[in-house]
């Protein structure tokens, strides 16, 4: 009996083993299904983006831009006569504006001021854009670095450490520093889109924290053609391969200058009048003189290393543009204040001075950001007898 016993208890545990095995194996097999489908929807992504780019560009902003808004809309329904700001921030911080739209506004509403909110869409729009180009900009570089990879030749760097860079004939086309640094476009998006989002809650509760946040996001916005200045004039104009660390320590200039420009005027720390009024003057004065130190002098300089002289294409027509866009919009802002551009009735309504102000001050922010990434840099061949005079 006790053999019997234990050839039966042998017997069971080797079927034990033996399932035990089999659904390892089982589930083995599961995963690398899983990570074979996984890397099959990869690659059928990768090549989606290879084929149609622009397809997958514009369905990222439009997948984005409707995330962003779409919410909005769904709470304007959910707590319409709801009072929710009041309820959340009382009734002695509800209420003060002074734009035309706020006169006799339903504070009730979850949006009190529906085309002055509506309006900031714009920002939002343009800040997705943003975002969803600095992210396409990391890929094509990524993309760049992998196919250079793959291109360059095996040697020993020993033997060719100490070669001198040969005298090359050809035009070099080198990608301006917007193009350079994605993370210029996507903090700047960031921040446009934190802009949008600022003055919808400003105008949609007519609160001390909704303008808060209106104000520490448009001056981060518009501190930018200054903080991107030294990136523009400072960083050296050559290939990713020659880039310094002087270079990529500059880039990061604008996202940190915005970031510092948004803290300060949250806290109240700079007055929101005064440094609005002063960035506004210094990116007046500042743009002019940019767009000749590029066309009158930088354009003159050899680049003696290589032997070429650089040329640089700008959009300026895109900076007057912006400008003008900017002076009508302030001119709509301070008519709606007082009141005399003001619709109270009617399908004019829409187009109340403080609306056209966001709609017309993000038309200034794309010229702004279009003239910047319009840069074309080109360093062209020179004769050697030309080098040799310049040196």
């Amino acid at each position: 009996m006790l053999c019997g016993t234990t050839q039966y208890t042998r017997t069971d545990q080797n079927e034990k083993s033996t399932i035990i095995m089999m659904t390892k194996l089982e589930n083995t097999e599961h995963d690398e299904e899983v990570n074979e489908n996984f890397d099959n929807g990869r690659q059928y992504i990768r090549s989606c983006i290879r084929k149609n780019p622009r397809v997958v560009f514009w369905m990222a902003v439009l997948f984005l831009s409707v995330a962003t808004i779409l919410p909005l809309e769904i709470m304007n329904v959910l707590y319409r006569n709801e009072s929710l700001w009041i309820n959340l921030y009382g009734s002695g911080d509800v209420g003060e504006a002074d734009w035309c739209e706020a006169i006799d506004a339903d504070l009730t509403q979850f949006i009190i001021e529906p085309w002055n909110s509506r309006s900031n869409y714009a920002f939002m729009v343009w800040g997705c854009f943003l975002v969803i180009l600095g992210l396409s900009d990391f890929w094509n570089l990524r993309q760049q670095h992998q196919e250079e990879e793959q291109q360059r030749p095996f040697h020993n760097d020993k033997e060719h450490c100490d070669e001198e860079e040969p005298f090359v004939s050809a035009s070099l086309s080198v990608p301006n520093p917007m193009l350079r640094y994605p993370h210029i476009t996507l903090a700047n998006g960031i921040f446009t889109l934190l802009l949008g989002l600022g003055s919808f809650w400003n105008h949609a509760c007519e609160c001390s924290y909704g303008a808060r946040a209106d104000v520490s996001a448009m001056l981060s916005v518009t501190v930018f053609p200054l903080v991107y200045t030294p990136v523009q004039l400072l960083t050296t104009n050559s290939d990713r391969k020659q880039q310094t660390w002087f270079d990529g320590s500059l880039s990061l200039v604008p996202p940190i200058g915005q970031t510092l420009v948004f803290v300060l005027a949250w806290y109240d720390v700079a007055p929101s009048t005064e440094t609005f009024t002063n960035i506004m003057a210094c990116n007046v004065a500042t743009l002019p003189l940019v767009i000749l130190y590029l066309y009158c002098w930088r354009n003159k300089r050899v680049e003696t290393k290589q032997g070429r002289q650089q040329h640089s294409n700008l959009g300026w027509w895109m900076s007057p543009l912006g400008l003008a866009c900017f002076g009508f919009g302030y001119w709509a802002w301070a008519l709606d204040v007082n009141e005399v551009w003001c619709f109270q009735k009617g399908i004019l309504k829409v187009l109340l001075g403080h609306a056209v102000w966001h709609l017309l001050t993000a038309v200034a922010l794309v010229c702004v950001y279009g003239m910047y990434r319009s840069e074309q840099l080109t360093l062209e061949p020179m004769v050697r007898e030309q080098l040799s005079r310049s040196i």
